[in-house]
């Protein structure tokens, strides 16, 4: 059975699914998005992902005329209509500007279009999560401040998609974002942890990085549990010689990371911490906040 797509409060089958050509979304990157998994009709973090999206419409100038409310029903109802309330699925929310004013000016009398799409969820190989996967660095280059379009997910997003494919040809899950000293910064789409000498690392939201849904649970799993997760500094050095790793997303949860191009990280498999915390992320996933 193919899709619906939700556009705009009416669903259309993909061949009949249209934005206008003037759209800002296509023509400058002008948009937003999340995604997020549902797992048996359960959509994970719903409201953090909500609020962030919220967050970032008012950040960027949008004029919306729908509420966090609207597009949680919208979100059930493209499940619904794909048959997937029961399942584990896959949800992506698209928002576009639908178009800039004079000399691309954020002041337009345009309403902005909104797009769901749901569909049946493809999880990551079981092997990277007991074996860890491969990472490499991204040969793009940032700064570490001083950029706040990095901490919203921006429908302009083919810097991440260039290094998914570095990552690719690589043979490689993830490439990793540095800045010009070596200081880690992020995945193309991810966040990084590290585990050094009993202590967890992740660079903190001052740096040119995404706030991760999954990156803030952490954050909050290790307060709970008492574990030392810290958000610090560190540069690919580090990282290199650290006892575990670890990357987080929506839709991966927690991932080891057991290599960084041809270096191992510990002994070259998911260690304590990294496994800790995947139980209790799995605990979490069962019964969220």
């Amino acid at each position: 059975m193919s899709p619906w797509i939700f556009i705009n409060k009416t669903f259309f089958k993909p061949d009949q699914a249209r934005i206008g050509i003037e759209d800002s979304g296509y023509q400058y990157g002008d948009g937003l998005f999340e995604t997020m998994p549902s797992l048996g009709g359960n959509i994970i973090a719903l409201q953090k992902h909500l609020d962030r999206l919220f967050s970032s419409l008012d950040f960027f100038g949008y004029t919306v005329d729908f509420s966090k409310e609207d597009v949680k029903r919208w979100l059930l109802a493209t499940l619904e209509k794909n048959h997937l309330g029961k399942r584990d699925a896959y949800i992506k929310i698209m928002v576009s500007r639908g178009g800039l004013g004079p000399r691309l000016s954020f002041q337009t009398s345009h309403q902005p279009n909104i797009i769901i799409i749901a569909r049946a969820l493809s999880p990551y190989p079981l092997s990277h999560y007991r074996h860890g996967a491969k990472v490499i660095k991204s040969s793009i280059m940032r700064t570490c401040f001083s950029n706040p379009c990095y901490r919203h997910k921006l429908l302009n997003y083919f810097e991440c998609v260039y290094a998914k494919n570095e990552a690719n040809a690589g043979g490689a899950l993830e490439a990793l974002f540095l800045a010009q000293d070596g200081t880690v910064l992020e995945g193309a789409t991810s966040n990084v942890f590290m585990v050094h000498k009993k202590h967890i690392y992740t660079p903190p939201l001052q740096y040119n990085i995404l706030p991760g849904t999954v990156r803030e649970t952490i954050l909050q799993l290790g307060q709970k549990n008492q574990l030392p997760v810290k958000e610090e500094q560190f540069g690919l050095p580090q990282l290199c010689a650290s006892d575990e790793a670890f990357l987080t997303n929506s839709l991966m949860g927690i991932m080891p990371v057991t290599s960084i191009g041809r270096k191992n990280i510990g002994h070259g498999k998911p260690g304590p911490y990294t496994r800790m915390l995947m139980e209790l992320y799995q605990s979490y996933l069962q019964n969220p906040a």
